[in-house]
Protein backbone atom coordinates (compact mmCIF):
# COMPACT_ATOMS: atom_id res chain seq x y z
CA UNK A 1 0.00 0.00 0.00
CA UNK A 2 1.33 3.20 -1.00
CA UNK A 3 0.57 6.12 1.26
CA UNK A 4 -1.35 8.69 0.42
CA UNK A 5 0.05 12.48 0.36
CA UNK A 6 -2.72 13.66 2.46
CA UNK A 7 -1.82 11.37 5.17
CA UNK A 8 2.25 12.88 4.53
CA UNK A 9 0.68 16.52 4.44
CA UNK A 10 -0.83 15.93 7.81
CA UNK A 11 2.35 15.15 9.92
CA UNK A 12 3.69 18.17 8.24
CA UNK A 13 1.37 20.36 9.58
CA UNK A 14 0.97 18.94 12.65
CA UNK A 15 4.93 18.93 12.90
CA UNK A 16 5.01 22.56 11.31
CA UNK A 17 2.12 23.73 13.75
CA UNK A 18 3.63 22.25 17.09
CA UNK A 19 1.23 19.10 17.09
CA UNK A 20 3.46 16.40 17.72
CA UNK A 21 2.75 15.43 20.82
CA UNK A 22 6.01 14.71 23.35
CA UNK A 23 6.51 11.70 24.71
CA UNK A 24 5.35 10.89 28.10
CA UNK A 25 7.69 11.51 31.34
CA UNK A 26 7.06 10.12 34.74
CA UNK A 27 8.16 13.50 36.95
CA UNK A 28 11.83 12.97 36.84
CA UNK A 29 13.86 15.30 35.02
CA UNK A 30 16.64 13.77 35.71
CA UNK A 31 15.62 11.26 33.44
CA UNK A 32 12.63 12.49 31.38
CA UNK A 33 14.88 14.60 29.77
CA UNK A 34 16.95 11.52 28.41
CA UNK A 35 14.25 8.86 28.35
CA UNK A 36 10.20 9.59 26.79
CA UNK A 37 7.84 6.60 26.44
CA UNK A 38 6.02 6.78 23.21
CA UNK A 39 3.37 4.27 22.03
CA UNK A 40 3.81 1.53 19.14
CA UNK A 41 7.90 1.66 19.66
CA UNK A 42 9.91 -1.34 19.83
CA UNK A 43 12.56 -1.08 22.38
CA UNK A 44 15.62 -2.54 23.70
CA UNK A 45 17.48 -3.21 27.20
CA UNK A 46 20.33 -4.62 27.43
CA UNK A 47 22.63 -5.52 31.10
CA UNK A 48 24.78 -7.96 32.48
CA UNK A 49 23.04 -10.34 34.69
CA UNK A 50 22.24 -9.52 38.15
CA UNK A 51 22.61 -5.91 37.57
CA UNK A 52 18.93 -5.07 38.33
CA UNK A 53 17.23 -4.63 34.54
CA UNK A 54 13.92 -6.51 35.82
CA UNK A 55 13.59 -4.32 38.36
CA UNK A 56 14.76 -0.56 37.53
CA UNK A 57 12.45 -1.73 34.33
CA UNK A 58 9.41 -2.41 36.51
CA UNK A 59 10.11 0.34 38.57
CA UNK A 60 10.06 2.86 35.27
CA UNK A 61 6.90 0.87 34.27
CA UNK A 62 4.90 1.72 37.62
CA UNK A 63 6.14 5.35 37.32
CA UNK A 64 4.58 5.33 34.06
CA UNK A 65 1.43 3.64 35.35
CA UNK A 66 1.55 6.21 38.40
CA UNK A 67 1.34 9.35 36.18
CA UNK A 68 -0.15 8.04 33.16
CA UNK A 69 -2.56 4.92 34.05
CA UNK A 70 -0.61 3.12 31.27
CA UNK A 71 -0.92 -0.85 31.44
CA UNK A 72 1.74 -3.46 30.63
CA UNK A 73 2.19 -7.15 30.02
CA UNK A 74 5.29 -8.64 31.20
CA UNK A 75 6.45 -12.15 30.23
CA UNK A 76 9.94 -12.30 32.98
CA UNK A 77 10.96 -15.84 32.73
CA UNK A 78 13.77 -15.77 35.07
CA UNK A 79 11.36 -13.57 37.83
CA UNK A 80 8.60 -15.37 39.81
CA UNK A 81 5.21 -12.99 39.24
CA UNK A 82 4.78 -12.66 43.18
CA UNK A 83 8.26 -11.18 43.14
CA UNK A 84 7.77 -9.09 40.66
CA UNK A 85 4.56 -7.52 42.39
CA UNK A 86 6.19 -7.61 45.90
CA UNK A 87 8.92 -4.93 44.33
CA UNK A 88 6.02 -3.14 42.95
CA UNK A 89 4.14 -2.94 46.20
CA UNK A 90 7.24 -1.74 47.67
CA UNK A 91 7.91 0.92 45.26
CA UNK A 92 4.35 1.70 45.47
CA UNK A 93 4.29 2.01 49.49
CA UNK A 94 7.98 2.53 50.52
CA UNK A 95 7.49 -0.22 52.60
CA UNK A 96 8.74 -3.77 52.76
CA UNK A 97 5.83 -6.16 52.86
CA UNK A 98 6.61 -7.88 56.19
CA UNK A 99 6.04 -4.46 57.87
CA UNK A 100 2.04 -4.11 57.31
CA UNK A 101 -0.13 -6.10 57.67
CA UNK A 102 -0.97 -9.43 54.82
CA UNK A 103 -4.61 -7.55 54.18
CA UNK A 104 -2.73 -4.83 52.88
CA UNK A 105 -0.44 -6.60 51.16
CA UNK A 106 -3.45 -7.82 49.45
CA UNK A 107 -4.46 -4.59 48.60
CA UNK A 108 -2.12 -3.11 47.09
CA UNK A 109 -1.57 -6.14 45.08
CA UNK A 110 -5.11 -6.20 44.03
CA UNK A 111 -4.54 -1.98 43.10
CA UNK A 112 -1.20 -3.12 40.84
CA UNK A 113 -3.05 -6.01 38.53
CA UNK A 114 -5.19 -3.25 37.82
CA UNK A 115 -1.93 -2.48 35.62
CA UNK A 116 -0.05 -5.14 35.53
CA UNK A 117 -0.70 -8.55 34.21
CA UNK A 118 2.72 -11.67 33.93
CA UNK A 119 2.71 -14.48 31.81
CA UNK A 120 3.40 -17.79 33.56
CA UNK A 121 7.35 -18.25 33.55
CA UNK A 122 6.31 -22.00 34.26
CA UNK A 123 5.75 -22.17 30.15
CA UNK A 124 8.05 -21.77 26.96
CA UNK A 125 6.81 -19.86 24.60
CA UNK A 126 7.53 -18.76 21.00
CA UNK A 127 7.58 -14.96 20.06
CA UNK A 128 4.28 -15.89 18.07
CA UNK A 129 3.00 -17.27 21.29
CA UNK A 130 3.56 -14.14 23.29
CA UNK A 131 2.57 -11.65 20.59
CA UNK A 132 -0.16 -13.37 20.64
CA UNK A 133 -1.13 -13.01 24.03
CA UNK A 134 -0.19 -9.34 24.22
CA UNK A 135 -2.51 -8.63 21.07
CA UNK A 136 -5.40 -10.29 23.48
CA UNK A 137 -4.37 -8.23 26.54
CA UNK A 138 -4.67 -4.93 24.93
CA UNK A 139 -1.91 -3.08 27.42
CA UNK A 140 -0.34 -0.42 26.52
CA UNK A 141 3.27 -2.26 26.87
CA UNK A 142 4.26 -4.98 26.47
CA UNK A 143 7.44 -6.58 28.37
CA UNK A 144 9.89 -9.88 27.32
CA UNK A 145 12.75 -10.49 29.63
CA UNK A 146 14.71 -11.91 28.41
CA UNK A 147 15.09 -12.45 24.78
CA UNK A 148 17.53 -15.73 25.41
CA UNK A 149 14.52 -17.25 27.03
CA UNK A 150 12.53 -17.66 23.93
CA UNK A 151 11.45 -20.85 22.42
CA UNK A 152 13.31 -19.95 18.65
CA UNK A 153 16.54 -20.69 17.29
CA UNK A 154 19.17 -18.38 18.10
CA UNK A 155 20.92 -17.51 14.92
CA UNK A 156 21.04 -14.35 12.53
CA UNK A 157 18.49 -15.15 10.24
CA UNK A 158 15.97 -16.15 13.03
CA UNK A 159 17.09 -12.95 14.98
CA UNK A 160 15.92 -10.60 12.23
CA UNK A 161 12.58 -12.50 11.98
CA UNK A 162 12.01 -11.60 15.13
CA UNK A 163 13.54 -8.23 14.78
CA UNK A 164 10.65 -7.93 12.19
CA UNK A 165 8.01 -9.51 14.11
CA UNK A 166 8.51 -7.06 16.54
CA UNK A 167 8.25 -4.13 14.49
CA UNK A 168 5.42 -5.86 12.42
CA UNK A 169 3.19 -6.16 16.11
CA UNK A 170 4.39 -2.49 17.16
CA UNK A 171 3.16 -1.09 13.76
CA UNK A 172 -0.45 -3.28 13.65
CA UNK A 173 -1.35 -2.80 17.31
CA UNK A 174 0.15 0.23 18.41
CA UNK A 175 1.50 -1.57 21.38
CA UNK A 176 5.00 -0.80 22.55
CA UNK A 177 7.47 -3.82 23.23
CA UNK A 178 10.40 -3.12 25.65
CA UNK A 179 12.96 -6.23 24.93
CA UNK A 180 15.25 -7.26 27.35
CA UNK A 181 18.68 -8.63 26.66
CA UNK A 182 22.16 -9.66 27.98
CA UNK A 183 25.65 -9.18 26.35
CA UNK A 184 27.41 -11.52 24.69
CA UNK A 185 30.36 -13.46 25.94
CA UNK A 186 32.97 -10.58 24.59
CA UNK A 187 30.57 -7.98 26.61
CA UNK A 188 30.69 -9.82 29.76
CA UNK A 189 34.56 -10.19 29.70
CA UNK A 190 35.19 -6.30 29.78
CA UNK A 191 36.72 -6.37 33.07
CA UNK A 192 38.51 -3.08 33.67
CA UNK A 193 42.09 -3.11 34.42
CA UNK A 194 43.20 0.41 35.48
CA UNK A 195 41.63 2.67 37.87
CA UNK A 196 39.11 2.78 40.28
CA UNK A 197 37.10 0.15 38.99
CA UNK A 198 40.08 -1.80 37.94
CA UNK A 199 38.95 -5.77 37.93
CA UNK A 200 35.38 -4.85 37.68
CA UNK A 201 33.16 -5.80 34.89
CA UNK A 202 32.48 -2.48 32.11
CA UNK A 203 29.24 -1.49 31.03
CA UNK A 204 28.38 -3.35 27.62
CA UNK A 205 28.09 -1.35 24.59
CA UNK A 206 25.18 -1.69 22.29
CA UNK A 207 27.35 -4.08 19.27
CA UNK A 208 27.62 -6.45 22.30
CA UNK A 209 23.83 -7.25 22.56
CA UNK A 210 23.47 -11.11 22.71
CA UNK A 211 22.38 -12.31 18.86
CA UNK A 212 23.60 -9.35 16.78
CA UNK A 213 23.74 -5.65 16.54
CA UNK A 214 20.34 -5.67 14.37
CA UNK A 215 19.16 -4.93 17.88
CA UNK A 216 20.59 -1.60 18.12
CA UNK A 217 19.94 -1.26 14.94
CA UNK A 218 16.09 -2.05 15.11
CA UNK A 219 15.82 -0.89 18.16
CA UNK A 220 13.37 2.66 18.35
CA UNK A 221 15.45 3.28 21.63
CA UNK A 222 18.23 1.42 23.42
CA UNK A 223 18.59 1.53 26.96
CA UNK A 224 22.17 -0.08 28.68
CA UNK A 225 21.26 -0.70 32.48
CA UNK A 226 24.77 -1.37 34.60
CA UNK A 227 25.86 -2.03 37.82
CA UNK A 228 29.18 -2.65 39.47
CA UNK A 229 28.68 -5.37 41.31
CA UNK A 230 30.23 -5.83 44.38
CA UNK A 231 31.84 -2.12 44.94
CA UNK A 232 31.62 -0.75 48.29
CA UNK A 233 29.87 2.33 47.09
CA UNK A 234 28.96 1.98 43.71
CA UNK A 235 27.43 -1.54 44.37
CA UNK A 236 23.91 -0.52 44.66
CA UNK A 237 24.04 2.47 42.51
CA UNK A 238 21.97 1.25 39.22
CA UNK A 239 23.08 2.65 36.10
CA UNK A 240 21.12 3.87 32.99
CA UNK A 241 23.20 4.72 29.74
CA UNK A 242 20.29 5.90 26.77
CA UNK A 243 22.14 4.60 23.55
CA UNK A 244 19.60 5.49 20.99
CA UNK A 245 16.69 7.70 20.72
CA UNK A 246 15.43 7.45 17.13
CA UNK A 247 12.88 10.39 17.46
CA UNK A 248 14.01 12.76 19.20
CA UNK A 249 12.22 16.14 17.52
CA UNK A 250 9.36 13.85 20.80
CA UNK A 251 11.69 14.13 23.52
CA UNK A 252 14.84 12.24 24.70
CA UNK A 253 18.58 12.18 23.80
CA UNK A 254 21.50 9.59 24.29
CA UNK A 255 23.78 10.12 27.30
CA UNK A 256 27.40 10.81 27.02
CA UNK A 257 29.00 7.03 27.32
CA UNK A 258 31.02 8.45 29.85
CA UNK A 259 27.65 10.00 32.09
CA UNK A 260 24.34 7.64 32.72
CA UNK A 261 22.18 8.60 34.97
CA UNK A 262 22.91 7.29 38.16
CA UNK A 263 19.66 5.58 40.32
CA UNK A 264 20.15 4.27 44.22
CA UNK A 265 18.30 0.84 44.56
CA UNK A 266 17.26 2.58 47.65
CA UNK A 267 17.12 -1.06 49.61
CA UNK A 268 14.15 -1.84 47.02
CA UNK A 269 11.85 0.45 48.14
CA UNK A 270 11.98 2.35 45.21
CA UNK A 271 14.33 4.11 43.25
CA UNK A 272 15.92 7.32 43.72
CA UNK A 273 18.19 9.89 41.89
CA UNK A 274 21.92 9.01 43.30
CA UNK A 275 22.24 12.14 45.75
CA UNK A 276 18.83 13.64 45.49
CA UNK A 277 15.82 12.54 46.29
CA UNK A 278 13.17 13.75 43.27
CA UNK A 279 10.84 10.44 44.65
CA UNK A 280 10.56 12.17 48.03
CA UNK A 281 6.69 12.11 47.01
CA UNK A 282 6.49 8.98 45.19
CA UNK A 283 3.38 7.31 46.86
CA UNK A 284 0.14 8.49 48.70
CA UNK A 285 -0.57 5.14 50.76
CA UNK A 286 -4.50 6.02 50.29
CA UNK A 287 -5.09 5.54 46.28
CA UNK A 288 -2.28 5.68 43.55
CA UNK A 289 -1.34 9.31 43.30
CA UNK A 290 1.05 10.82 42.08
CA UNK A 291 2.51 14.44 41.84
CA UNK A 292 -1.61 15.00 42.19
CA UNK A 293 -3.14 12.98 40.06
CA UNK A 294 -5.26 10.34 40.40
CA UNK A 295 -4.16 7.47 38.22
CA UNK A 296 -7.50 5.25 37.03
CA UNK A 297 -6.46 2.71 33.81
CA UNK A 298 -8.59 3.41 31.19
CA UNK A 299 -10.85 1.32 29.47
CA UNK A 300 -9.10 0.82 26.61
CA UNK A 301 -5.82 1.92 25.48
CA UNK A 302 -5.84 4.61 22.97
CA UNK A 303 -4.93 2.95 20.26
Amino acid sequence: MIVHSDEINQYLDDFYNGRISMGLGIDVPYLDNRLRYKQGQFNVILGLPNVGKTDWAIWYFWKLSQKHGLTHIAWTGENKAGTSVRRLIQYKTGKYINQMPLSEVYRHSTEIQQYFKFVSNKGFYTPEQLFDLFRSNKTHNCFIDPFTGLNKKHEWASNIDFLNDCRNHCSQTNQTIYLSQHPNAEGQRRILNKGEYSGYIDSPMPSHAEGGAGFFNRADDFIVVHRYVGHPVLGKITQIGIRKIKETETGGEPTDIAAPLDFDFNNGLGYKEWGASPLANETNLNGLHHGGYAQQPEEEPPF
